[in-house]
């Protein structure tokens, strides 16, 4: 306050015990004052002893008299309560207490100043608690009194906390808090989830509550969303009371008295109703064509059209169902004609209509019926011996000898009366699951004939509702062409092509352009683009081929469906192996006007075929027999038969059960079919397993063509073992024909007919010597060999014709025995044994010839290098003979690379050689005959005898590239399969065989040899380290870094260096940075040049 050394009290909330400091003087309370007394005089008392063992409560300084002062505290209660001169407490000058004497307790603290109003102690100043004051406020807190608080509990208000049930139920309860009955209403519907708003509280006792304080704590309430009180044990008291208050008796239930019998009411409501007589089912359906993966739709069976939308979204068909069919095939009309299972094979009590076939508008699809009452009845099988097992086990229960045998333990606790009543279940379960079996088995059996129809017909049978136009009608146009294409070489992996000719026509009418767009369509064709037996030299085929080698030119004369081969620029290569089979024609007589007999060959009937295929029912018989069915004609009737006469002293079959049935067994050459070859399948064609699997060598009997060779000498048929390879007495002068090579015959040859005899033993006509270099004679005959003529059976192109008399034109010529051929055409006297029977399989393995092309093609030979019997072999042995093999012995003038060479191949570094990867080099025979052959028209026709292998050129130019060769194509297109088979990151391109040394070429690698690939990094060796391995890759790559910073170092010093011009000078001419030559010289001369630095060239650049 001014004019004094005291200042006011803060508004601090602090007690009256602090002292607040100015500048020059400090202020105390009375307070302070009393105790520095109080302490003061106790210093200066002596100290008091106790005495006895009583202890004496201390009193308190408040309530003890000060020896200088008359001044007496007044008593206070016992509670500690704080004085009341701690509430308005003047201020005390510091002198004061220092020298007590100057203190008069009467004389004012501050005389000269107004002194502040103090409140009366009637309305004291209650301090509000800080959790109860706004942040930001908190000065105001501090400006009021620091009075005695009440506690704050006293006024918070009735907070409801209760366990909320929804009316009328107690499994729905939810525990709430809430302030008021509007805030626990709100609570109440969210937690409990009702329908409706929350409108009404209930008391246990069905009391409505409208205030909060007739809600007790923790109480339970009921809430009603407007509804009255509903008691949730009623229905339990009802139960209880009528149950104390009824009896049962043996007439049934008697209740009390006072109750009456209600008619019994429907709990359903009004929706459920609503849907009960609604005639709504369910219907099992599945889409046309398939027996799996069905979908039960619920649908009403007045309504047809909702359910055909249904089957439409549910079965994804991807346009609208139109039709529906039942397991017979008939169209279902009407929802109501659906067939039904039966009962036992029904998975609810509701039967389950159907099973219903969906289709868009095709046609009847009997393989999804098929495929489901398969199934269907495997399941009911499972079911029938289940139930059989079932009923077995409950008779062992009923004998005392048997009940060991059970292994179902409840079985054994039930009674007699029980196991008969489960038995008489069980035999009406076994009674229906048959039935239902046999039904399903009759339903397999009516549309097993539809199945196997639409496997003949294939995608036609579901077809037949679109109407099929002819080839010529005006709406078709010009008709297209389907096109089996093959790989050059190969008769396997068709792919069909489908060219739309009046497309190609269009603005072109030249018959090259037209064949030029064809050739486009198959060269972006699926595997055609990508051949896999020939590697492809051109991005696009050039040529087309037919079956017998001709160059196709103008596609016009393709007929639908024909066969062609493609060519990217490489010549034709035969794709037919030939085989040599056993004929059987039948043999008919006629006497013609009584005077002579004349025997025709006609085609064998398939009920001749019928019963007749073993060889223990015929008998060879010389001739024709006397007492055989001779059918008398007129000389007029006759015809023309001279092309089916045979002569009447041949060898016949005679039937034995039937002897009017003749058989003329005759030699014939066919083409071989690989039996079972799957034919590949591409984007939208139709599934080709059933045409594969019918591609199978048309003979009769079916091992016709299978020959035997005995150590005997002897070769005979496997299906006629009494018909043996001999040599007739007819003679033959005719041209020898190479089939499927584009009508090129090879020199006329002389010698004898080679056909079947009845065979016998120690016959030199019939005992075939095998040479070691792969050609086959008679032991009658040695300077003859066996001879291939060159035609081909049901092929008129490739007729032999015999300019010899004496044979009747009836007698086909396919095989003779001639004098041996020089040239190529030396290669129809070669003979192979083609070994494909399951238990020999891998015999040729064991062939010992040194061409590896025998290897190749799986071919065996029966005799060694020095012309003995190969004991290796299984004898006799037994395979198809075929004719065009290629040489026994290998010509000393053919390089090792002829052949595709078979080499293991490992990653550049591995050591394990297990993982090596075996790779066939690509088949460039074909090409390297055709540049050997633009070679050899400039030279002279040399007529000394030369094979195949000799004509091939081993390092021919290719035209299409002149700075590429065969040999350096081969080598390309071996690192390309090694790049894809070994997996490399890279393409691969260097090769290295064990020792490190690389290889720029297949030629000097042997069969089976162990070669190492790399990317372009430089050999590892194997055997050394991982850690040398880095360690020399390193150093390789330091060494060009060396290279170049030499060359670097060089061109920074360009002392002595000159600038030339190499070659004349003209435009174009390169200049040359080199060593000046005088310099050089006069280095020389002085000793310090160096003789090879002309030669060096530093850097080249054009004008």
């Amino acid at each position: 306050m001014p004019g004094t050394g005291y200042r006011s009290r803060p508004q601090s909330g602090t007690r009256g015990r602090s002292l607040t400091r100015t500048t020059s003087k400090e202020a105390v309370s009375y307070e302070d004052l009393l105790i520095a007394q109080y302490l003061d005089e106790l210093r200066k008392s002596p100290p008091q002893k106790p005495s006895g063992v009583t202890t004496q409560q201390v009193p308190s300084p408040y309530l003890q008299k000060l020896p200088h002062a008359h001044i007496l505290p007044a008593p206070t209660a016992p509670h500690r309560a704080r004085p009341q001169s701690a509430y308005a407490k003047p201020k005390i000058d510091p002198k004061f207490i220092d020298n007590p004497d100057l203190w008069d307790p009467t004389t004012p603290e501050n005389t000269g100043s107004s002194r502040r109003r103090l409140r009366p102690t009637s309305a004291p100043v209650y301090k509000r608690p800080s959790s109860a004051l706004v942040y930001g406020n908190r000065g105001l807190a501090r400006s009021v009194g620091c009075h005695r608080v009440r506690s704050m509990y006293r006024f918070q208000p009735y907070v409801i906390v209760v366990t909320a049930f929804k009316n009328g139920c107690r499994d729905t309860f939810a525990r709430i808090t809430a302030p008021n009955i509007k805030i626990l209403l709100e609570q109440c519907t969210e937690k409990l989830e009702l329908c409706g708003a929350a409108r009404r509280v209930f008391l246990p006792g069905g009391n409505e509550v409208f205030m909060p304080q007739e809600i007790p704590r923790d109480a339970e309430v009921y809430i009603s969303m407007g509804e009255p009180f509903k008691d949730p044990y009623r229905c339990a008291k009802k139960q209880t009371k009528m149950s104390r208050s009824t009896s049962w008796t043996m007439n049934g239930l008697i209740l009390a008295p006072d109750t009456k019998k209600r008619p019994t009411r429907s709990k359903l409501s009004k929706r459920f109703r609503q849907l009960s007589e609604q005639t709504r089912r369910r219907v099992l359906v599945y889409r046309n064509g398939f027996g799996s993966e069905g979908f039960e739709i619920v649908a009403s069976l007045d309504k047809f059209e909702d359910f055909l939308a249904a089957c439409t979204a549910k079965l994804e068909l991807g346009t609208y169902a139109r039709m529906l069919y039942d397991w017979e095939g008939r169209e279902v009309h009407n929802l109501d004609e659906a067939p039904v299972m039966d009962m036992c094979l029904q998975r609810s009590t509701t039967p389950v209509l159907g099973p219903l076939w969906v289709s868009k508008g095709e046609g009847f699809s009997p393989k999804g019926v098929q495929e489901f009452l398969s199934g269907l009845i495997s399941y009911t099988k499972l079911k029938l011996k289940e139930a059989k097992n079932y009923q077995q086990q409950l008779q062992d229960v009923q004998d005392e000898d048997t009940r060991d045998r059970v292994d179902m333990v409840v079985m054994l606790s039930m009674t007699e009366a029980e196991v008969e009543e489960t038995l008489e279940i069980v035999a009406k379960d076994i009674e229906d699951f048959s039935n239902a079996l046999n039904h399903l088995n009759q339903q397999r059996e009516n549309i097993q004939e539809l199945v196997n129809t639409e496997k003949s017909e294939g995608m036609a049978f579901t077809l037949k509702h679109i109407e099929k136009f002819d080839a010529n009608h005006k709406l078709v146009g010009t008709r297209g062409l389907k096109l089996k294409v093959y790989e050059n070489g190969t008769d396997e992996g068709e792919t069909e092509i489908y060219f739309n000719i009046q497309q190609a026509m269009r603005g072109e009418s030249e018959p090259e352009m037209i064949l030029t767009r064809l050739l486009d369509q198959c060269s972006f064709t699926g595997c055609l683009s990508n051949p896999k037996h020939t590697p492809a030299i051109r991005a696009t085929a050039r040529k087309l081929y037919n079956s017998s080698g001709k160059e196709v030119k103008d596609i016009m004369k393709l007929e639908y469906d024909s066969e062609v081969w493609l060519s990217f620029g490489e010549p034709w290569k035969n794709p037919f192996s030939y085989i040599v089979c056993a004929q059987f024609d039948k043999v008919r007589v006629f006497e013609i006007d009584g005077m002579r007999r004349q025997a025709i060959r006609e085609q064998l009937m398939s009920e001749d075929k019928e019963g007749n295929e073993k060889s223990s029912v015929w008998e060879v018989c010389s001739g024709v027999p006397e007492k055989f069915e001779v059918t008398k004609v007129a000389a007029v009737d006759m015809g023309n038969v001279e092309e089916n006469e045979i002569s009447m002293n041949s060898d016949f079959l005679q039937n034995k059960t039937c002897p009017s049935l003749l058989l003329y067994a005759e030699l014939s050459v066919q083409k071989k079919v690989n039996q079972q070859v799957p034919v590949q399948k591409r984007p939208g064609q139709e599934d080709n397993q059933q045409k594969s699997a019918q591609r199978k060598q048309d003979v009769w009997p079916a091992q016709a063509a299978t020959w035997v060779i005995t150590k005997s000498g002897h070769i005979y048929s496997k299906a006629m073992p009494q018909l043996a390879l001999a040599v007739l007495d007819q003679k033959v002068t005719t041209t020898v024909a190479y089939p499927g090579s584009g009508g090129r015959t090879g020199g006329e040859v002389q010698g004898l007919i080679v056909g079947l005899k009845n065979k016998t033993s120690r016959s030199a006509e019939q005992t075939w010597i095998f040479t070691a270099d792969g050609f086959i004679y008679a032991q009658s005959q040695p300077e003859l060999v066996l001879t291939y003529l060159g035609a081909v059976y049901a092929e008129d192109s490739s007729h032999v014709t015999n300019s010899e008399e004496g044979l009747p034109k009836g007698h086909h010529l396919y095989l003779a025995v001639c004098e041996r051929l020089s040239g190529k055409d030396v290669k129809s006297q070669r003979w192979g044994l083609k070994q494909e029977k399951f238990e020999i399989l891998g015999q040729w393995k064991k062939t010992k010839v040194d061409n590896p092309e025998w290897n190749k093609k799986a071919l065996s030979w029966p005799v060694d290098g020095q012309g003995e019997w190969n004991e290796d072999f299984e004898w006799p042995m037994e395979g198809y003979l075929m004719p065009y093999a290629p040489p026994v012995k290998k010509s000393a003038g053919v390089s090792g690379a002829l052949a595709p060479l078979k080499l293991r191949v490992l990653k550049n570094g591995l050591r394990d050689a297990s993982q090596a990867v075996y790779v066939v080099g690509p088949d460039l025979t074909n090409m390297k005959k055709d540049t050997h052959a633009k070679k050899k028209q400039k030279r002279k026709h040399n007529h000394q005898l030369e094979t195949d292998a000799d004509s091939i050129a081993t390092n021919g130019i290719l035209h299409c590239d002149k700075h590429q060769t065969i040999t350096g194509l081969e080598f390309t297109l071996f690192l390309e399969r090694c790049t894809s088979l070994l997996d490399l990151p890279f393409a691969a391109r260097r090769l290295f065989d064990s020792e490190g040394k690389e290889c720029f070429c297949l030629r000097g690698l042997e069969r089976d040899q162990l070669v190492y690939v790399s990317c372009g990094e430089p050999w590892s060796d194997p055997r050394v380290s991982k850690a040398d391995q880095q360690r020399h890759r390193h150093l390789a790559n330091l060494a060009s870094d060396i290279s170049q910073i030499r060359q670097f170092v060089k061109l920074r010093n360009p002392q002595d260096l000159v600038l030339e011009v190499e070659g004349p000078l003209v435009a174009g001419t390169r200049l040359v940075v080199g060593y000046n030559i005088a310099m050089m010289q006069r280095h020389t001369k002085e000793g310090n040049g160096d003789r090879n630095l002309a030669e060096d060239r530093i850097e080249e650049k054009k004008i």
